[in-house]
């Protein structure tokens, strides 16, 4: 499961178990667990980022060599 898909699935719970009307234990865990698969998404984005960098550069060293 990605990180999206867990963040989907999260705010599903949230909105039928962890509203503002529930048990506060349950609205801070949906919310906690919603924030947490975003940040783990932006980690995932800007892993990919550097990736592409890191390819980038690669390429480029070998062009230069060649």
């Amino acid at each position: 499961m990605s990180a999206k898909d867990a963040g989907e699935s999260f705010l599903t719970n949230f909105r039928l178990l962890g509203g503002p009307d529930a048990e506060p234990e349950k609205y801070n865990l949906y919310k906690g667990l919603i924030e947490l698969a975003a940040a783990v998404e932006n980690i995932e984005s800007d892993l990919k980022d550097i990736k592409d960098f890191m390819y980038m550069l690669k390429s480029k060293s070998l062009s230069v060599h060649i």
